[in-house]
């Protein structure tokens, strides 16, 4: 096992999985301070029963990873990635109306970047789909042999699946019709389904985002959660417990129902815990689920890395650098205050 401090980083590195069960570092810089807490993984409390036990196998050799590892693009210092940031919430009003992100369908102007990105705050899931267009845009262009192995599901998916369990004015009756048509208005052409290796869809559980991966290659779902759950004193199967078995069920059934020449059944599936980087400071799990979606590629492995060096942790200003300047990001033009970053 290595001896190495364990941290989050921007880019990461696959790393034997020879973890102990608690593993905690604490990286001051002159900006910030972060501690990142390892939790060691094991099952869900709870999934739906199969007859014959699932094991999970390495993956295979000929299995080509879907995800281009590490940022397509050079980054700048941190310095700039903190200043944005700092610049729009102090002042959200002087930037007036116009947005400052318009990727796809999602689109914010600085008053909402600033009621959203402020510490502590909720995140809306349109900025989780936004995070979801520019990982699509970024596979195409620069790996396009690998574009369509993974399947990224809107948060409009998520509110569907789990709508009888959130908070008002969100809450109401669970319909599958319903569901299935969402489903079939989202996914990708019927050519374009045959290949999948994951299914990827954040999940909304009380005022909590996580992140469930159907994981084609090793027959399970994988699942990601930011919590720190010996500090919340409670336990990970108290939140997906019923949850995960709900979710899985709804999703499979209905994925079946609307394109089952791509997909088979997948309730019956086993339900298991991946190791990851948790959170420290509140509420920020919406940027965590963009970081898992970004780097999962069918093991746990790239989420944590040995580091040299820490750049970025601070991953709200992170995430919003990104959005901002991403090539795919149409708001135009950005006020001059920005845009010199």
């Amino acid at each position: 096992m290595t001896s190495k401090p364990l941290i989050l980083l921007e880019c990461w590195r696959t790393q034997p999985h020879s973890l102990p069960r608690l593993q905690a570092l604490l990286v001051s810089t002159p900006e910030f301070a972060l501690v990142v807490v390892f939790q060691d993984t094991g099952d869900i409390g709870q999934h739906i029963p199969s007859s014959e036990p699932i094991r999970c196998p390495r993956r295979s050799a000929r299995f080509v990873s879907p995800l281009k590892i590490g940022h397509t693009r050079p980054l700048p210092d941190s310095a700039k990635v903190v200043a944005l940031r700092e610049r729009i919430l102090s002042d959200p009003a002087r930037f007036g109306s116009a947005n400052i992100i318009e990727v796809g369908i999602s689109a914010a102007t600085a008053s909402d970047i600033a009621s959203l990105f402020t510490d502590g705050s909720m995140t809306k899931g349109l900025f989780i789909d936004a995070f979801i267009n520019l990982i699509l845009h970024d596979e195409q262009e620069f790996s396009p042999m690998s574009a369509g192995d993974r399947i990224f599901l809107p948060t409009s998916v998520s509110n569907l699946l789990n709508c009888d369990y959130l908070d008002p004015p969100l809450k109401a009756d669970f319909n599958e019709q319903c569901l299935a048509e969402h489903l079939r208005e989202v996914l990708p052409p019927a050519k374009d389904l045959q290949s999948w290796k994951m299914v990827i869809v954040p999940v909304i559980h009380h005022s909590h985002w996580t992140l469930y991966c159907v994981n084609r290659n090793h027959g399970r779902i994988d699942v990601f959660d930011s919590n720190n759950y010996p500090a919340l004193n409670t336990e990970y199967k108290d939140h997906h417990g019923d949850l995960g078995s709900r979710v899985v069920k709804r999703l499979s059934d209905r994925l079946y129902a609307a394109a089952r020449t791509a997909f088979k059944r997948f309730g019956n599936q086993k339900l298991v815990r991946n190791k990851c980087p948790v959170m420290l400071k509140p509420n920020d799990c919406a940027f965590f689920v963009m970081r898992y979606m970004e780097l999962y590629e069918g093991d746990d492995s790239p989420l944590i890395q040995v580091a040299e060096s820490e750049e970025y942790n601070d991953l709200r200003s992170q995430m919003l650098y990104n959005m901002v300047f991403h090539s795919n990001n149409v708001a135009a033009p950005l006020p001059p205050e920005l845009e010199e970053l």
